[in-house]
């Protein structure tokens, strides 16, 4: 009965093993993501504006995984490429969200996102 029992949870261990490394390359292999809202943002002034323009900043930090401190050059060089890659992709969709605000209706503060993601 002890063989069987430690048979049965060796299995199981290695099963579970498995599942978590599967959803560890599942995690690693989708880009970091992160959304910024801006449905509390007045962005007909330059003030609404900078704020956005903050969020987005920070949250691109965030995706390129920007750490402070001493780091190696090559690691900051590439986290600065990151980020710079980031933010010219979502300019245009701030430039969107600007325009919009002035010129059309405003959004629902769900549909007010901004969505970064590392390519």
């Amino acid at each position: 009965m002890f063989r069987t029992t430690a048979i049965t949870l060796a299995a199981s261990l290695a099963l579970a093993g498995t599942s978590a490394l599967h959803a560890e390359n599942r995690r690693e292999s989708a880009p970091p993501t992160q959304t910024v809202y801006y449905g509390d943002l007045n962005l007909a002034n330059g003030q609404g504006v900078a704020v956005l323009e903050k969020r987005v900043e920070r949250a691109a930090n965030s995706v390129c995984f920007v750490q402070k401190g001493t780091i190696p050059l090559k690691l900051f060089m590439a986290q600065r490429e990151c980020v710079r890659a980031v933010l010219a992709d979502a300019e245009p969709r701030i430039a969107a969200a600007i325009n919009r605000s002035r010129t059309g209706p405003v959004l629902a503060a769900n549909q007010a996102t901004i969505q970064l993601t590392v390519r």
